[in-house]
């Protein structure tokens, strides 16, 4: 269904205002990463998107050209998709103001700003990303984010955390006792948006380099059955 397979060569150019670095030519980097994903035979790829400096997050005019760059980049990009056969492409949500998309607004935006004749963009949703924010609005928390009446159904990855971090703790009563993301409401919204379509979910929980893989295998399990 996805291609997560291209996303380190993603992650490597998706940096806005870099375009001049002939180390990462981003058109050449994202249009690898549709062609990887056209010929495994899956429907979409993408990964995190428009990631500011923080000299050009200061900069009022920087940040617009900036990100009228990236929506200039996103409907090629677009087009692109549509010319290989994927059905769309997704961007995520992330847990820092510098990285676009880390609002409802902004996110609401990013699904309009795709306007040409390519695929949509659709909303990979980090129920642990708005947790970590604190700008003092709703899109703190990842309840509106599922509340929010988006044109396509999100994908989701799910992690457990808490408000000071983005920890993607896995779902055991060790963590869950810790956290602050709760089942009840993602299966409610999983079950008003399965009524137009399948909804694809990803557990992501992220354990350390060192941790012992009996350990992870078990908090792993324990995750897919809470």
């Amino acid at each position: 269904m996805l291609s997560r397979a291209c996303q380190k060569g993603l992650s490597d150019g998706q940096r806005l205002g870099i375009n001049h670095n002939p180390y990462l030519p981003w058109k050449e980097r994202y249009e690898g990463a549709i062609d990887l994903t056209a010929h495994l035979g899956a429907r979409g790829a993408g990964g995190h998107i428009g990631a500011l400096s923080v000299q050009d997050a200061a900069n009022v005019i920087r940040r617009q050209n900036l990100l009228g760059e990236m929506t200039e980049r996103l409907n090629t990009l677009s087009g692109y998709a549509a010319q290989k056969g994927l059905e769309f492409l997704l961007f995520e949500n992330m847990a820092v103001p510098r990285e676009y998309g880390h609002s409802i607004e902004e996110a609401q935006g990013l699904l309009k700003s795709v306007t040409g004749p390519g695929v949509p963009l659709i909303l990979c949703l980090d129920v642990g990303h708005p947790c970590a924010l604190h700008t003092g609005t709703s899109s703190d928390d990842y309840q509106p984010w599922l509340d929010h009446p988006w044109s396509r159904p999100p994908v989701l990855h799910l992690q457990q955390t808490d408000h000071t971090a983005d920890h993607h703790w896995p779902f055991t009563f060790a963590y869950n006792k810790l956290g602050i993301v709760q089942a009840e409401p993602i299966v409610h919204a999983i079950r008003r948006w399965s009524e137009k379509q399948d909804i694809y979910l990803f557990l992501e929980s992220i354990p350390s380099f060192e941790a012992d893989d009996a350990i992870v295998i078990k908090e792993l399990k324990e995750s897919v059955e809470y």
